[in-house]
């Protein structure tokens, strides 16, 4: 009976169609978009940590060291294999869709609330790797459901969790748990006022203005850092980060319950915050301590990643908007801010009414449509190359700048808001709630500083997707021409409205699945001017360690099991072989042995390079492998020791196999 009346639900429907396309495309997609530096690293620093060693003291590492322990549990319970890593991957993301859904259901019914869900999981293909910041991305939302838990309850605990998640992020990538810590402290300070009283709002109202100020400006510094982030880039962090302030000048802060008691609970609320945060990261020292690795925690934490930061960027970073490929993305979404212009005729003070307007306004006319009618001109006399050019620069841009640009949808739509809450249909705590997904995905920005590519840019998606869905429900929810009639708009720009709010989600999942989620999940490779399609071929490792969860490309896979056997057949378990190679961990994890040296990773000092011979002469290995561009190339006392002790034996592919001297 019961199972009946849960089918006979629509919700309980929808539910279980989701929950079937979600093991259903986590299936086809868990095992591809393997890294071999990256996931490699990971999961052979796993396999140390179970041997006893300890991250940043016997091994190095840029990032905390949270995720290596998880995946140390994770092999002692089910085994060593790379196969457990790929399942967890997908059962995060299936969680992170969960969420996001949950979230959702706060502003808006089914069938709209599995929308955001649906289009972040076609767009995981993007990014389809096991990342530290996956691990990261998904504490920051749970620290968003503990806030939307808090202002549902008004119980202290939700905080105390909400703080305890942005130091499980920390574990995981310490930037992005500063990240979440900076984000639950601005919205603290956006929602409960400094000074208690009715008579000083607006004295109030500024200095909480100047603190969201203060924490803008730090972040510019932080972001100034970079000498190889072009000027376009920092204006597009810039944009997201300074509509901070923003938010408190409409007046959309004003608590008045906490006004009427007379009393502020920001000291209070940040103070339950900072203890929950605090929780895991001091264990986490504590135990670093006992093991006298305490200073070598310190810097590889804090100091280590700031001494590389601003050398190791990607070169795919946000595509330069020139005259040939241009973003008319931005054309998109300023149809759905342009219906919005009307309600900052009711703004009473000209700073808000027309400086929330030139930021977005300067972006799209510098950055889009001077540029774009150029390009159109010049590709007129050629519609193929016109087709071409918009197929694949609309989607890519969508993907690009769509984490960019919707934020301030989200902020236009608050203050329209303030002033039509019946209109808007945005009650007080779903104002609050918006705000805190806004405040939230303004921090959770900076998780591609400084390597501004597209793959990045999928850890915003949730946060992103969440709000253009809100966004768009509220518009496609004007149900007449007279409900918007408050906002100024004729019936054919109702109508205009609708179509657009209609066909702007369709096109994301359009651009998401058909440009990127093929490359992975269909295996597409190429499609011929005749329509001939050549697919890819990808095949699993015949290792102990890799036979299932993951599958490489031919070409990839032939060269790492011809090294792995060939070290394990003239190699003992417990004898040591090192590795300068980019997927040395990864060889290391798969053939099942130790490297000598600390260094597993180029992002050292010249020093720490130098020091590897030294471990190589204790450990006295018999075998060195390395690739004919191998990370440590430019250390000579490395390149005569190898010279000096070793001779090559066997070249596989890009590898290089050298054999000690008797």
């Amino acid at each position: 009976m019961l199972i009946r009346q849960l089918y006979a639900s629509s919700v309980a429907r929808g539910w279980l169609l989701f929950f079937i396309f979600l093991i259903a495309w986590l299936g086809l997609t868990y095992d591809r978009g393997f890294n071999l530096f990256d996931e490699g690293n990971a999961i052979y620093s796993a396999v140390l940590i179970m041997d006893g060693a300890l991250p940043h003291l016997d091994f190095l590492t840029l990032y905390t060291g949270g995720v290596y322990y998880l995946y140390a549990l994770l092999f002692s319970i089910f085994g060593v294999d790379i196969g457990i890593i790929r399942l967890t991957l997908a059962i995060l993301i299936g969680t992170l869709a969960v969420i996001t859904i949950q979230l959702a259901t706060r502003f808006m019914p089914y069938p709209w609330s599995f929308l955001p869900g649906i289009v972040f999981l076609l767009c995981f293909p993007l990014n389809p790797t096991a990342y530290h910041s996956w691990y990261a991305v998904l504490c920051h939302i749970i620290m968003l459901a503990a806030v939307f838990c808090y202002l549902e309850s008004s119980a202290r605990r939700w905080l105390f969790l909400a703080g305890l998640s942005a130091g499980a992020a920390f574990l995981a990538k310490q930037t992005m748990g500063v990240f979440s810590l900076t984000a639950l402290v601005a919205f603290l300070l956006w929602s409960f006022p400094v000074l208690s009283t009715d008579r000083y709002r607006w004295a109030d109202r500024l200095l909480r203005g100047i603190g969201l100020g203060v924490i803008a400006m730090v972040y510019t510094l932080y972001l100034d850092q970079s000498e190889y982030t072009r000027l376009h880039e920092k204006y597009v962090y810039l944009t997201a980060v300074w509509c901070l302030p923003f938010t408190l000048l409409p007046g959309l802060a004003s608590n008045q319950s906490a006004i009427d008691n007379n009393k502020s609970i920001l000291i209070e609320t940040l103070m339950i915050s900072m203890a929950g945060f605090l929780c895991l990261p001091l264990i986490y020292a504590i135990y670093f301590g006992w093991y006298d690795g305490f200073q070598s925690l310190v810097y590889g934490v804090f100091q280590r990643p700031g001494q590389f930061l601003t050398v190791w960027v990607s070169n795919n970073q946000f595509p330069r908007l020139t005259f040939d490929i241009q973003a008319p993305m931005g054309a998109l979404l300023f149809l759905l801010i342009w219906p919005l212009r009307p309600v900052t005729r009711h703004w009473r003070n000209p700073f808000v009414r027309y400086g929330i307007w030139i930021l977005p306004c300067a972006f799209l006319l510098i950055y889009y449509f001077v540029p774009l009618v150029l390009t159109i001109f010049s590709l007129a006399s050629s519609f193929s190359g016109l087709l071409s050019w918009a197929n694949y620069t609309i989607f890519f841009s969508l993907i690009y700048y769509g984490p960019v640009l919707v934020p301030w949808l989200a902020l236009i739509l608050l203050i329209a808001a303030r002033y039509h809450p019946q209109t808007v249909g945005l009650t007080i705590s779903r104002q609050r709630g918006l705000a805190a997904v806004y405040i939230g995905h303004v921090f959770l920005f900076f998780c591609v500083y400084p390597m501004q590519n597209g793959m990045y840019l999928t850890f915003m998606m949730p946060t992103t997707l969440l709000m253009l869905t809100i966004v768009i429900h509220r518009l496609w929810s004007l149900s007449s021409p007279k409900d918007i009639s408050a906002f100024g708009w004729g019936r054919r720009s109702y109508h205009a409205l609708r179509l657009v709010s209609l066909l702007a989600m369709p096109l994301i999942m359009a651009g998401a699945f058909l440009i990127w989620g093929t490359q992975y999940w269909i295996g597409l490779k190429h499609l011929g001017q005749r329509g001939q399609i050549t697919w890819d071929t990808r095949i699993n490792l015949p290792l102990a360690r890799g036979d299932w969860g993951f599958s490489l490309k031919p070409e990839e896979a032939e060269p790492i099991i011809a090294v792995c056997e060939y070290i394990m057949t003239r190699t003992n378990a417990d004898e040591p072989v090192f590795i300068a190679a980019s997927t040395g961990p990864l060889l290391l994890f798969l053939s099942e042995r130790h490297t000598p040296s600390r260094v597993l990773f180029p992002m050292v000092t010249p020093e720490e390079v130098d020091a590897i011979p030294a471990s190589i002469e204790r450990s006295r290995a018999s075998y060195a492998v390395l690739d004919w561009n191998h990370m440590f190339e430019d250390s000579d006392p490395l390149q005569q020791y190898i010279a000096t002790h070793y001779h090559l034996e066997k070249e596989i592919g890009e590898y290089r196999i050298f054999k000690r001297h008797p």
